[in-house]
Formats: structure tokens, sequence, C-alpha cells
């Protein structure tokens, strides 16, 4: 007989130890159903799996063949028929196919939330079953439940999950649907260590452990291959082919490419995912102190209406504060002002002061000082923008890592923004 797993007992630990005849067979669906916690079990101490009718629901679960023995093991710790009901419905797998199995359900009773064990439970069965990815993510969207653990910790309980199974998935996959044989993750790690390494300061590594490496062939053979097809991309575009030939054999050409190193069929698809949980990892060690920033930020929002240029080197500054991205912030601040001293202080204005010789070539120190005489700004403001010019020539020219005063650098750039174009109304 067989028996639909949807819960605790999609875990295969669980069921090898409560029912020792059973066997997976393959996961599978039951239509016209949603899957809830609610209740309470004393053994959980929370809220545990169970099922409602829902016309346009659908349960992913397991689908195991039992013995008779391993039913009664079931009936007695589902504590059947006195809390959940025994029923038989069909369940549909992933060729089509129904099958008619055993289904523990209850009673609805008051939703709840489960805890982390039990959940937690409940999703390595999910994985033991390779149910859908999308539908062990739903698993966890427990209504308050998101809240109440906080925002960084799931953040970061998520991304540790996901590196952890991502190693553990990589360590037994032996025959990989891009032709991969006997995938070394350790060796794969390297790789993309001496990549990251390289591409942080864009220069080859002094030491790089992907010599005569599988993945060092892969990545030469796709940028080979990509460089050559990208070559006969410019040759038909080039040609004197009729617009429809062209346009067919940049389709034939497009069919060539590599995959892109992210899809399931990529050799390199490893690598990318190495790359995007290092990615993970730093964008969520800058969120709490992204957050705390616009809080900062907001108090520097002035009424005045700078050019749009100058707005959209704000714009960029604001951004890369928020991120973390301080040095930039700097270089940032310069070129807000540049731009807004451009706006203001005209060619001409300059004229009056640096003669025509200097047309077309006045830099911001010359329209700073024409900014002065034409009492535009008083001198505190000029020297503060001096400063900011000069902050921002270090960060470009001399120190690339600066980082000291980026908060009293912006504050500095907005009060003479303030100033500046208060002055123009």
């Amino acid at each position: 007989m067989y028996y639909f797993a949807y819960g605790s007992k999609m875990s295969h630990e669980q069921m090898t130890k409560r029912c020792p005849g059973s066997s997976f067979l393959k996961r599978a669906y039951l239509k016209h159903y949603k899957f809830i916690y609610d209740g309470y079990s004393e053994k959980w101490g929370c809220a545990v799996a169970n099922i409602k009718k829902d016309i346009c629901g659908k349960v992913w679960g397991c689908l195991f063949e039992i013995t008779d023995e391993d039913l009664k093991e079931l009936d007695e710790y589902e504590g059947y028929p006195r809390i959940y009901q025994r029923e038989e419905l069909e369940v549909e797998d992933d060729s089509g196919y129904v099958h008619k199995a055993i289904v523990y359900l209850r009673t609805g009773q008051k939703s709840g939330k489960p805890t982390e064990e039990y959940m937690r439970t409940v999703i390595d069965g999910a994985w033991d079953c390779k149910l859908p990815e999308k539908y062990i993510v739903s698993l966890r969207n427990v209504k308050g439940m998101f809240y109440e653990m906080g925002l960084m910790n799931q953040l970061e309980g998520v991304i540790d999950s996901y590196q952890e199974e991502h190693e553990g998935f990589w360590d037994l996959k032996e025959d990989y649907v891009g032709g991969m044989q006997d995938l070394d993750y350790d060796k794969a790690e390297n790789f993309a260590k001496a990549i990251l390494k390289g591409t942080e300061k864009l220069i080859s590594p002094d030491e790089c452990d992907y010599d005569d490496s599988y993945f060092k062939n892969k990545w030469d053979e796709n940028a080979e291959l990509e460089q050559r097809l990208n070559e006969k991309w410019v040759d038909i575009a080039k040609s004197n082919l009729p617009d429809k030939e062209k346009k067919e054999a940049i389709l034939k050409l497009l069919m060539q490419y590599p995959v892109k190193p992210e899809s399931e069929k990529s050799p390199l698809r490893v690598i990318w995912e190495l790359f995007a949980i290092k990615m993970s990892w730093e964008s969520v060690s800058k969120i709490q102190d992204g957050a705390n920033r616009i809080f900062s930020l907001y108090r520097l929002v002035r009424s005045c209406k700078p050019s749009e240029p100058t707005q959209e080197f704000l714009s960029r500054l604001s951004r890369c504060y928020v991120w973390g991205f301080d040095p930039e912030c700097i270089i940032l601040c310069r070129a807000v002002i540049d731009n807004a001293f451009r706006d203001v202080i005209s060619d001409q204005m300059c004229e009056k002061y640096f003669g025509s010789r200097y047309s077309k070539s006045f830099n911001l120190v010359n329209r700073i000082q024409a900014a002065e005489k034409e009492e535009l700004i008083d001198k505190s403001i000029k020297d503060i923008a001096h400063r900011i010019r000069e902050r921002g020539n270090k960060a470009i020219h001399y120190q690339p890592d600066i980082t000291k005063q980026v908060w009293e650098t912006i504050c500095n750039t907005v009060t003479v923004l303030g100033a500046l174009y208060k002055s123009t109304i």
C-alpha cells in the first residue's frame, strides 16, 4: 500500500526509524488541498503540519510504499482516529500517473506557528524528497513568523543553509547533466576564490590553484567560443546579405553561444553559485548599516532644486553611501559640486575675472572663486567647497581607499548646494 507524507514524515530518517518496512518511491502532489500549520502537538510543543481543502491548492509530498506493520505504527503516531483521520486520496506524480495513497489529516484548528526545530524537520524532509524549490520556500511562509525571527537572522540563516546544502549537493554529484564527472568541490571552491581574488583588483593573483583544472579549461573554452562568435556576428552585420538572410544567420549564431553560467546545463554552474553565495554574505553585512545611513541622509534633505545632471550625481552619491562605498562617495561629492558650480557659474561670469583666454577651460577652482566674487557664496562656503574638491582629488589620484570623514564631506556638499542654489532663487 502507498502512504503520502506531507509534513515531518517526509524526512527519510524519521520514516526509517518509525516505519522500517517502508521505502521511498517518488515525490507526488495532492490537488485541491493546501498545506498549513495548525493545532498543537505536545511532542513538538508547537503547531504542526496539516492540510485542508482548497479548490486552487496543491500540496507536494512524498509517496512511500509501506507494510501493514508500518501502517499500525503510523496510526499510533498520528493518534488515529482520535486526533488525525486517515483517508485514501488520489495523488499524482511528475509523470501524470495517479496513485491511491493513505493520507492523515484532521479537522482544521486555529492556525499556529511551528518551532524552528519542527520546521527544519519538515524542510529537511522536503529536500530528501526533492520537492520543487519554490514549494520548499513556501513551507517557511508562516504568517507572523518571518517578522518575529528578525530579517537579519533569517537572511543569514537562509544563506548559511543554502551554502551547507550547496556543498553537500555538489559533493554527491557524480554525473552532472553538463558532462561533469566526479566533481571535486574543494577544487571548485579554490577556483572560485582565485577568480574572486583576481577580479577584486582586476589583476591576476600571484598564486592561483587552478592550473590544468577542469573549470579553468571550461572557462577558457567558453571565452574563446564567445570571442569567435562575436567576430562572426560583426562580419554578418557588416556583410551585404539581404536582411532576411542576415537575420537567419544571426539566429543560427545565437544557438551556438555557450549557455549562461547559472544555467542548469552549464559546467560552470557550481562556480556561479559560489560567486552568488559570496555576494549574498557581503550584501547582508551591509543591510543594517545601510538602513541606519538612510536615516542619516534624510536629515540632510534640502528644498533646493539643483540641475538634472547634479541631481543624477546626488542620486549616485546617496546609493554609494547607503551601500558603504565610502571612497566613491568622496569622489562623487566632488563631482556634485563641480556640476553645481558649472550650472550656476557661467563662462561669462568667469571671463569677467579671469579673461576670455581661459574660455571653455574654466575649472572648479575658477568657478568657486568667481562665485565668491559674485557674492553668491561667502568665504566660509568657498573654503568648504575647496575642502571637498581637495578630498575628491586625493581619492581620485592618491588615496583610492580614503574612508575618513565621509559623512562630514557629504554634509559639507549639501551645505554648499544649499548656499549656491539659494543665492540663485
